[in-house]
């Protein structure tokens, strides 16, 4: 797959995490106050009175606004070739997803909007680099301001993820991918731990029937995206379409 113009290509050493309190060498949320990075962007009244306190006594600057029109970007996640070779992969819902999260793209990269592809390698199966399919499905548009390689269910613990956000002034973060209630649900409820505003584009995800091994009940793909849009719901995240997630 053509990588796209200036695109940037981020793939993690594994034997050499950065600890809790460090990525790449620097401090978690460098350059952003502590806040920021402590405070979920839900718990405004809270934030509001901290922030009026701590500047007070001049220990931080004050938070700048909420939200500007370039600090939002799209994390597109796992959608890669790797899936297709599973036993549990079903194309019933592919052509709905394949609309959503193409039109999730391309509506975020006319407004400007950083895309940041997230693939996945674990070195099993077709998740092994060694497989060749650790790449986007085919039929996904090349648009990408940068491309991090992950090895555990959430975009930031291995990445770097957290700081070329923080970086660019990142502060709301639009949810898509694969799987809708393991990667992409992860990487919500880290995110918003870590301070950030999520839109969980829930139409733009995709996943696939489970069966309980100690019931015997099956679930649905739509049973599973609605208990994921409830445990969401408010507490980590907004549950938007796409039209919802472009128009802010």
């Amino acid at each position: 797959m053509r990588k796209a113009p200036n695109a940037e290509r981020i793939r993690p050493q594994r034997d050499r995490r950065p600890c809790r309190r460090e990525q790449h060498g620097k401090p978690i949320g460098a350059g952003v106050s502590d806040l920021a990075r402590i405070v979920p962007y839900w718990s405004r009244n809270r934030l509001e009175s901290r922030r009026r306190k701590i500047h007070d006594v001049g220990t931080l600057k004050p938070l700048e606004p909420i939200m500007s029109k370039i600090d939002t970007a799209v994390l597109s996640i796992d959608v890669q070739q790797s899936f297709p070779q599973r036993d549990y992969w079903r194309e019933d819902d592919l052509p709905a997803f394949r609309s959503s999260i193409v039109k999730l793209i391309e509506g975020a990269a006319a407004k400007g909007w950083p895309v940041v592809r997230v693939l996945h390698e674990d070195g099993d199966g077709p998740f092994a680099l060694a497989s060749g399919l650790v790449k986007p499905l085919e039929w996904m548009p090349d648009t990408h301001a940068v491309e991090f390689v992950k090895h555990v269910h959430n975009a930031f613990t291995d990445t770097g993820l957290d700081g070329w956000l923080r970086e660019r002034g990142i502060r709301r973060l639009l949810v898509a991918g694969i799987r809708t209630e393991q990667c992409c649900e992860t990487t919500t409820r880290v995110a918003s731990d870590l301070g950030y505003q999520v839109d969980f584009v829930s139409e733009a995800t995709l996943t696939f029937p489970m069966t309980d091994p100690r019931s015997g009940r099956t679930f649905s793909a739509q049973d599973i995206r609605e208990r994921t849009e409830l445990v969401l719901r408010d507490r980590f995240a907004r549950i938007v379409t796409v039209d919802e997630a472009l128009a802010v």
